[in-house]
């Protein structure tokens, strides 16, 4: 395995399109569903199925509303993806003026980024999903962790801004069908806002087997983390647990940067999907009095 920047120096292959960062502020809208929905990326829409919003402050949003000054709507309830027979629901907050550093303090508030929308679950009596992070310094490689990198010492890892081009999206579309049977984001258009959309500063982690590509990881960088936005990988390559592998080399890129934490999304104990990130130990979860504990 080898962490390597791409020359600056170098164009981007051909026929690939170099994300460029969207400004960070943009003009407050009104507050209102018709205004989330025109925030909204396609791709976000598809994900959060064009549902209706309306402005929201909860009790713990009165807490940083003031000091961020950031809008709150709240979707709809829905069937929840994760957990049979539950319902579900979001808190969003709009990207108004949104930068790492915000990003930073909204993600210790239990946010996410999913495209150009920053939310959080608000779920009707349920608290299952838990933000986790693992402190990057404290972090060792478990047994089978360890084999997995002895499994992929052959992968090149190349770091630099994301891209869109045509390995990506067809790579994105065979893991898809694999993994989700295709139900996620199905347009190119889609592809390129949801991946190269981001408002705040994103790297693109792409890993390589010679000239093939087989996985492509989405993170966001903020003063003192990095945070896994999404993976996809080459089906053919399962057994090489590449999104295990994806997850060691970015903590590894938090250490080369000198940053102390990586977040990974949403811990949800009893959904295979998102348990396995408890796996990475030591780990901390941010509780609902919004304070981060390692679990005993």
């Amino acid at each position: 395995m080898s962490l390597a920047r791409p020359p600056t120096s170098e164009p981007p292959p051909a026929r690939a399109v170099v994300c460029q960062q969207p400004p960070s502020a943009v003009s407050s809208p009104a507050v209102s569903g018709w205004a989330a929905r025109v925030i909204l990326t396609p791709a976000c829409r598809r994900r959060h199925r064009r549902r209706r919003y309306t402005t929201c402050v909860e009790p713990q949003a009165l807490e940083f509303l003031p000091v961020l000054r950031l809008p709150l709507l709240r979707g709809e309830e829905h069937d929840c993806p994760y957990l049979p027979d539950r319902t579900a629901a979001e808190l969003f907050a709009l990207p108004l003026g949104v930068d790492s550093g915000t990003y930073r303090r909204l993600m210790d508030l239990g946010f996410r980024r999913a495209g150009q929308v920053f939310y959080r679950p608000s779920c009707p009596g349920c608290r299952e999903c838990a933000p986790i992070r693992v402190p990057v310094e404290r972090f060792t490689p478990s047994r089978s962790q360890r084999r997995v990198l002895r499994r992929n010492h052959d992968l090149r890892v190349q770091i630099g801004p994301p891209v869109e081009d045509d390995r990506r999206y067809e790579l994105y579309r065979r893991y898809q069908a694999w993994q989700h049977q295709g139900r996620m984001i199905e347009g190119r258009e889609e592809f390129a806002a949801f991946f190269c959309g981001s408002p705040i500063d994103t790297i693109e982690m792409s890993y390589w087997l010679g000239e093939r590509l087989v996985g492509v990881g989405i993170v966001d960088v903020c003063p003192g983390a990095l945070s896994s936005v999404y993976f996809y990988s080459e089906p053919d390559f399962a057994r090489r647990s590449l999104g295990v592998f994806s997850a060691l080399c970015e903590m590894e890129e938090c250490r080369r940067r000198g940053l102390a934490y990586w977040y990974v999304g949403f811990y949800i104990r009893d959904c295979r999907k998102m348990s396995y990130k408890a796996r990475f130990r030591p780990h901390e979860l941010l509780g609902p009095d919004g304070r981060w504990r390692q679990p005993s």
